[in-house]
């Protein structure tokens, strides 16, 4: 990142609210094709999909984690992955300066380990420089299998078996073809011992891109990841410390997201100083850049690791933060998040786009937000499961989910069937004083239908209803 100027940088600001770890954010696990007529379903027990009607298929991906459709409707980017039980299997998909740091970590982890002499509970390695999460699992795995002897009469027969249980996730993207509710495999884009998240694909669907979680130590820290569609050609290192959503450009050269130049550290609670930022990945063919991306920050933000960001079809940029004019005390600090605007070819202002006394609410941990492909409309994602959908024309509010989660948090993010409907969880209370279930809805106009009435278990359980147990079977009422 050469090209990026480090001016809004290295500001520690007052605690705006306390950020949920990455793994807890809602997902979308229902992704409608462009034409509005099939959806992607994450469900519990892989990918399926479903009709507009909520027929599901059989399950088509076991291990599927997110999935993001090409502009076609043929063919879909999945995330998925495998649990490898050996550094034998692991060890392939290692770049060359990956495996060197998994090597340099595992001797660093070998070493720290024989040195320690107190509870292993208490034994906590440094590495030299710091690696990922992927890349500190990676090392456990080879001291294991390739300097265990020592190791195994060090730590005791009790914690050897642990470590001869131990597995290690091994994260892939892979473009698949769709027919039907059938799949069939293509290219593989992208391995990785750390987890992959938030795929998103150019609009002209030769180029892709991926959230890598790269975690060294306490620091959060999410990479993004370009890439080519057909498989070829080298990946693409766009930015680090970005927030959870990013989006392409509608001439799909560059790729518009929310970084923090400097690392967090180890406060979670700490907001730094961030920038909108827009990074020119591919050339005038479309082709991705092998050199670095030129970057250019286009505002500065508070930085919020769940914020969102979209590119939308007339050239805006639109993103979520939260307002602030400084010198400010803690009294002042902003307590929500609002909507705002910027068009990179006038940059002289941002545009706020949701009004002083709109009074819908963002979720105070993550202000994301979707808009529906005409631009025209949005949907912000409140607290325990609410949502409100926003006209920018008129500024019509309507709330699609009023009521709270009664477990305190969303599952699910609402998403749009393509320009008019919108597809969403609608929380259905506690059955028996301790069930939490709820039912997927598309909403047209002021109607809803259900279309996962006679969905089984092993479809919804732990994300529509808690774990083990049974799926929703009462109607939700129509707000």
């Amino acid at each position: 990142m050469k090209s990026r100027s480090n001016r809004m940088a290295g500001m520690s600001l007052f605690v705006v609210g306390a950020a949920a770890l990455i793994g807890c954010i809602p997902e979308k696990r229902i992704v409608w094709s462009p034409d509005g007529s099939r959806a992607a379903v994450v469900a519990a027990d892989g990918l399926r999909f479903c009709t507009s009607d909520g027929t599901l298929s059989p399950v088509r991906l076991p291990n599927a984690a997110a999935v993001a459709w090409f502009p076609d409707g043929r063919r879909i980017a999945c995330l998925h992955g495998i649990e490898a039980k050996s550094w034998a299997e692991i060890e392939p998909i290692l770049s060359k300066s990956e495996r060197e740091a998994t090597l340099v970590a595992a001797q660093q982890l070998h070493d720290q380990a024989m040195k320690h002499d107190g509870p292993w509970e208490q034994f906590k390695p440094r590495y030299t420089p710091p690696v990922s999460g992927g890349i500190q699992e990676g090392a456990l795995m080879y001291v294991r299998d390739h300097m265990g002897d020592d190791v195994r009469r060090h730590v005791g027969d009790k914690m050897w078996k642990d470590l001869a249980s131990l597995t290690v996730s091994v994260w892939t993207m892979q473009v698949f073809d769709v027919d039907g509710d059938s799949v069939r495999a293509g290219p593989t884009l992208l391995k990785s011992l750390d987890q992959l998240r938030a795929p998103h694909v150019a609009p002209n669907g030769r180029l892709v891109s991926v959230l890598r979680g790269d975690r060294p130590d306490k620091d959060v820290n999410l990479s993004l990841i370009a890439l080519s569609a057909d498989g070829r050609g080298a990946p693409l290192h766009v930015a680090s410390r970005v927030s959870i959503e990013h989006d392409w450009s509608p001439d799909s050269r560059s790729i518009a997201f929310i970084y923090c130049p400097i690392s967090p550290g180890d406060e979670d609670r700490t907001v730094l100083l961030g920038a909108v930022a827009t990074a020119e990945v591919a050339d005038a063919s479309g082709a991705l850049l092998t050199g670095d991306p030129r970057c250019e920050d286009r505002a500065g933000v508070l930085f919020n690791q769940f914020s969102a960001v979209r590119w939308l079809a007339d050239g805006r940029i639109v993103f979520s933060s939260y307002e602030l004019t400084l010198p400010a005390t803690p009294r002042d600090m902003p307590q929500r998040a609002g909507l705002f605007a910027l068009d990179p070819r006038m940059s002289a202002t941002v545009v706020r786009l949701l009004a002083r006394d709109f009074d819908a609410e963002f979720s105070e941990n993550a202000p994301l937000f979707e808009v529906n492909p005409d631009g025209r409309r949005v949907l912000l994602y409140g607290n325990a499961g609410r949502v409100t959908m926003q006209d920018l024309a008129t500024g019509e509010s309507t709330e699609l989910v009023k009521d709270p989660d009664p477990k305190g948090q969303t599952r699910l993010l609402a998403v749009w069937k393509g320009r008019d409907e919108v597809c969403y969880a609608v929380p259905l209370g506690a059955e028996g004083g301790s069930e939490h279930r709820a039912a997927i809805v598309v909403r047209s106009g002021k109607t809803q239908r259900v279309i996962s009435r006679d969905w089984p278990a092993d479809v919804v359980d732990g994300w529509l209803t808690e774990p083990g147990r049974p799926a929703a079977t009462t109607q939700p009422s129509t707000p």
